[in-house]
């Protein structure tokens, strides 16, 4: 995929990752008893038990349960299933630069120690605006080796 077209769909991605997180009990639980209804009446439903209920909204809480039987009690309850994952940095944007800057600065620091050795050591500052500069170049062309 070339560079255009990944930061394009990386930006498309950024906005329309779902913000909303679950429920701790599970959503499962939270609209079945929002909505007044038992488990025996859900698990007819679904034509399970009000066990299978009870085990069902505590293996969504626990974070075992199959996304099959997540989208069938949904539907059940007159929920659409949505499945989502959300970056832990927030955006996509921001994995790319963390992963950018921490490459960026395994080059910089092992170019700066051959300099050393050579005696020609660079100041902190201009070190700094090496590491910068090679980031940028780095969110900029998205190289394979990035991910390594």
């Amino acid at each position: 995929m070339n560079t255009k077209s990944s930061k394009l769909l990386l930006e498309q991605l950024d906005r329309k990752l779902n913000k909303s997180a679950p429920p701790p009990v599970g959503w499962i639980y939270a609209v079945r008893t929002a909505l007044g209804m038992s488990r025996r009446q859900l698990g007819k439903r679904l034509k399970v038990s009000a066990q299978s209920i009870k085990d069902l909204e505590e293996n969504e809480a626990s974070g075992t349960v199959s996304l099959n039987r997540l989208k069938m009690a949904g539907q059940a309850l007159g929920l659409q299933f949505n499945y989502s994952l959300r970056p832990m940095a927030g955006s996509l944007q921001k994995i790319l630069e963390q992963a950018a800057q921490k490459t960026a600065k395994e080059i910089v620091e092992r170019t700066s120690a051959n300099m050393r050795l050579e005696q020609q050591g660079n100041s902190p500052e201009r070190l700094k605006k090496a590491v910068r500069d090679k980031t940028a170049e780095l969110i900029r062309e998205i190289p394979a080796y990035l991910w390594e």
